[in-house]
């Protein structure tokens, strides 16, 4: 009992070590611990004689403890294999006692950072089937006739979270919503009931900020921004309650991040510039606390790309190149060491994509090639790995249009080949989730590169029509986003240029205001200018 209490005494000690950003301490004392249960039960492979359950479910614990520490770290072969083994040692004390409502949401909580896994690897229908498998079971303790007390209501949350994901991934935008905002929903309640709970509190804010990413996605930008605000004052109160624990502030630099993106996307370049800054100096202080962990390096990585985007809308665009840089050579290394991560190529296609349209906004036509047909390349292995991924088809649709868009005046016939792909692509998820906003700016992008080609005038104008057509119901299903009013001024532009000069009024019209309030963006002054001068 002793020999117990002191491996339980232990493994404690390492998640102490694991949340306060030692990792690699956390690993060898949670090795220790394990010696010590392993040693004490005989609870290795070789062992015949039955050996406690309770001690063999603290070893399975820290199988799944272990495994998390080598998913941050990217190392997926090593975090598989704990998993894994942690499944299969659940999954035996279960066959024991069938009731055991530890057990269960134990299980559960391993099958979802499994499915975790897999979707980093871009197999989504195999994470899939892992959180189902833990809703299965989170159900089942649920059943047992405690009741839904906080332990159970919380997990069930989580799988409504995780599912969300996955609708997400696969072009449902509303049953994500759904997931997300019932998970939202269920934690609510329990933290009503606890209002100081520091745990539930970071639970709520978890919950929170996924659910405003997707409504940012479905164009409710301000919602998304107050989900944001709220959440910032209570992740940093905390913090200050224990400075030392990593994954408050890992999730703080993440909401500075979605704060700052979702500001410069509403016009407001100076305080979003300035709120990823902040998120990019929080994030650089994780990755020199724990070089070797992936997650910190991701998140930085996005928050540079993120502050090129904020360069870009104010100008400046060798900045803009620097951050783009800057998050390449990151992700070229998480590449390097994790090449079969989906999630870690399909960010790296993100920079060759960011670099190759700030190049051809510059003008210099072969570095913009060479960026977007890396981009191509890479977006398209991911297709093929992955077809049911809704990201994935639409980011290879934007490298398409991007491709094709500049080649089409050296080869004609490639050029409109992956125009239309492009649009072929972006069509279908259109079709399929016609909520999301991200599928339609493909379709826009991809028509407006039509519209502006040099192809058949009538189908032109059609392409130009459709565009200035969804670009108006987006903007007023979003009316504080900036970008969108853009796409419509294209659109306009370039039926003035087919021949109606009347179209220029309504460019001015679309634009002007925003410039006048200081909210247009640095790409879109010229063609604003343009409309004037044909005054």
């Amino acid at each position: 009992e002793d020999e117990r209490r002191m491996a339980e005494a232990i493994e404690l000690i390492g998640r102490a070590e694991h949340i306060s950003g030692k990792p690699d301490q956390a690993l060898e004392t949670w090795g220790q611990a394990r010696d010590k249960l392993v040693a004490l039960t005989g609870a290795d492979k070789r062992a015949e004689k039955p050996v406690s359950f309770r001690v063999r479910s603290m070893i399975a614990k820290l199988d799944f403890e272990s495994a998390q520490i080598y998913q941050e770290r990217g190392n997926a072969a090593s975090a598989h294999e704990y998993f894994e083994q942690a499944r299969d040692e659940y999954a035996a004390l279960q066959k024991e006692e069938p009731k055991a409502r530890e057990i269960m949401l134990a299980a559960a909580e391993n099958r979802d950072l499994l499915g975790d896994l897999y979707r980093h690897e871009g197999k989504i229908d195999q994470a899939f089937d892992e959180y189902t498998e833990a809703k299965t079971l989170r159900d089942s303790a649920s059943s047992q006739g405690n009741g839904m007390v906080t332990d159970e209501v919380m997990a069930l949350s989580a799988s409504h979270m995780k599912l969300g994901s996955i609708y997400q991934a696969r072009g449902d935008s509303q049953l994500a919503l759904t997931e997300l905002q019932t998970a939202l929903e269920l934690r609510e309640s329990v933290l009503s009931a606890s209002p100081d709970n520091v745990e539930l509190q970071k639970a709520v804010i978890d919950s929170e900020e996924q659910t405003a990413q997707l409504e940012s996605s479905l164009g409710n930008d301000k919602a998304a921004i107050d989900a944001y605000r709220r959440a910032l004052p209570v992740i940093a109160q905390l913090q200050r309650r224990d400075p030392t624990n990593i994954d408050w502030q890992y999730q703080r630099g993440n909401i500075l991040a979605d704060l700052g993106f979702s500001l410069m996307d509403s016009g407001e370049f100076k305080e979003g510039s300035s709120t990823l800054e902040s998120a990019i100096e929080v994030q650089k202080e994780l990755v020199a606390k724990d070089p070797k962990g992936t997650r910190y390096q991701f998140a930085l990585s996005r928050s540079y790309t993120r502050d090129g985007d904020a360069h870009l809308d104010v100008g400046q665009t060798d900045e803009a190149i620097q951050q783009y840089k800057a998050a390449l050579d990151v992700r070229k290394e998480l590449v390097a060491k994790d090449p079969k991560s989906a999630a870690a190529r399909r960010s790296y296609a993100w920079c060759f994509a960011k670099l190759g349209a700030t190049y051809a906004q510059k003008g210099d036509l072969a570095k913009a090639l060479d960026m977007h047909e890396r981009a191509h390349e890479l977006r398209d292995a991911l297709v093929i790995e992955s077809p049911a991924n809704g990201g994935f088809k639409n980011e290879l649709a934007a490298t398409e249009i991007a491709l094709g868009a500049l080649v089409i005046a050296r080869d004609a016939k490639r050029g409109n080949e992956l125009i239309e792909s492009g649009i072929t692509r972006a069509r279908a998820l259109v079709q399929g989730d016609p909520i999301n906003l991200e599928w339609r700016e493909t379709l826009v992008q991809g028509l407006l590169a039509t519209g502006h080609g040099p192809g058949d005038k009538a189908a032109r104008s059609a392409a130009l029509d459709e565009a200035r057509s969804i670009s108006e119901e987006a903007m007023r299903r979003t009316p504080q986003n900036v970008q969108w009013p853009g796409y419509n001024a294209e659109a306009h532009a370039g039926l003035a240029d087919l021949g109606d000069a009347g179209e220029w009024r309504k460019v001015r019209d679309v634009l002007e205001p925003l410039a006048k309030a200081g909210r247009l963006p640095a790409p879109r002054i010229p063609l604003l200018e343009r409309a004037r001068a044909q005054h």
